[in-house]
């Protein structure tokens, strides 16, 4: 059903928003194979499973909860062409006039240019 494709894929995301930002943690020291942090991810992620919150680890992991913009930048996104993207949706959601060549073209026109 279309119900559990989205928590599917919702679940899916929400894992690609942890990688990013966990990857992220590494990136910051400017070592990608830091110890330190190696080592706080073994001991707050990897090693305390399922006995632990898992909020309360990422926090513990990270000193803070998660980011979605290490995911954006990998994509090549911003937060600002995100929410021109989605109030561009907002915008025409229930439009069914519109074809998807159309909505692209609009929601492209709400992009700032770099």
């Amino acid at each position: 059903s279309g119900d559990s494709y989205a928590a599917g894929y919702y679940s899916y995301l929400w894992s690609e928003v942890l990688d990013a930002d966990a990857f992220n943690a590494f990136e910051e020291t400017g070592d990608v194979f830091d110890p330190a942090v190696a080592k706080r991810l073994r001991d707050n992620i990897y090693a305390a499973g399922g006995a632990r919150d898992p909020a309360e680890a990422y926090n513990a992991f990270r000193g803070r909860m998660p980011s979605v913009d290490p995911l954006l930048r990998k994509r090549g996104l911003s937060k600002q062409v995100v929410r021109t993207v989605v109030e561009a949706t907002r915008a025409h959601v229930g439009s069914r006039d519109m074809t998807l060549a159309q909505w692209v073209e609009l929601a492209l026109s709400k992009v700032p240019s770099s």
